[in-house]
């Protein structure tokens, strides 16, 4: 076996990620906002080859496995998504058709809600040395958040 010296995500990373994005999103719940970024990646891991994802796995923590594999098998989201109103739209859409279990309520909270998560997710994998996003999704949240 090859030893790879790459940086890792610690458990205690993950777990201080998401009580801080839970504060940050107004949360009433961890289960919701671990629900919202579980619905927001499952959507963007269409973007990345099998290699891709293997890797993210392989550099982060069991704790957020579940998150990074979403509810779906892989190939049920192989849709690339490039742009941030194309995530906003697949995803305000999809949440319409859950009535009763609805994570969004209006599709602006669903953009600010991405932004945040987005953001977060960003500067995480950023500190253990990972790139997370397609460049043009990256750019949008950038000036987004400009």
């Amino acid at each position: 076996m090859n030893s790879v010296k790459s940086p890792k995500l610690s458990d205690e990373q993950v777990i201080m990620f998401f009580r801080k994005l839970k504060n940050e999103l107004n949360c009433a719940s961890m289960r919701k906002t671990i629900a919202q970024v579980r619905t927001i990646l499952s959507k963007i891991k269409g973007s990345y080859s099998t290699r891709e994802i293997t890797e993210l796995i392989n550099k982060t923590p069991p704790l957020l496995h579940f998150v990074l594999m979403g509810n779906s098998r892989y190939d049920d989201d192989k849709k690339p998504i490039h742009h941030l109103d194309e995530l906003v739209d697949t995803l305000y859409y999809e949440d319409e058709q859950n009535i009763g279990n609805r994570l969004f309520h209006s599709e602006i909270e669903t953009l600010g809600t991405v932004i945040i998560i987005l953001k977060r997710i960003q500067n995480l994998f950023t500190y253990a040395g990972m790139k997370i996003f397609p460049t043009t999704l990256s750019n949008e949240l950038q000036r987004a958040v400009l």
